[in-house]
């Protein structure tokens, strides 16, 4: 699902989640496509914030766990997974999503510049889309107003 205010602004979204598909399938296995609408989904996630300056304040990711996990034992294949090892797999993974897609976002004239990524959800007013993969859904907001 896609939520936009205007058509310039959904082609910039869409053109930032498409440029994170690749990624996505090289660091977990999954293939993945973006939604066009809304899929609920039941199974437990993690949620990775990460604030910016300039046209967006901040991108979330909310990650199914299943996708997570599989991003953990690509990343460090032959360890056992814990908690600690699937938050710093979820923050890795939502960085190098967000900065492949500021890329797209450049090519339409946004620009954003990121911090590191933190553990966590904001409900924040913002620009909400999916990409649907086979290991559920990954919900990602682009916020316009700074997250407290």
């Amino acid at each position: 699902m896609v939520r936009f205010v205007d058509e310039p602004q959904q082609i910039a979204v869409h053109d930032f989640l498409q440029s994170t598909v690749d990624i996505l399938l090289e660091a977990t296995g999954a293939r993945a496509v973006v939604a066009l609408e809304s899929r609920d989904e039941t199974g437990e996630t993690m949620a990775v914030i990460i604030r910016a300056r300039g046209d967006f304040a901040a991108v979330t990711w909310c990650f199914p766990v299943a996708l997570v996990r599989d991003a953990a034992l690509l990343m460090v294949p032959g360890l056992e997974l814990d908690q600690a090892l699937c938050r710093a797999a979820a923050a890795e993974l939502a960085n190098v999503l967000t900065g492949r897609g500021i890329e797209a976002l450049e090519l339409h004239g946004l620009h954003i510049e990121i911090e590191p990524p933190e553990l966590g959800f904001h409900p924040a007013p913002g620009t909400w889309a999916t990409l649907v993969t086979s290991r559920g859904t990954v919900v990602v907001v682009l916020h316009t107003d700074a997250i407290p």
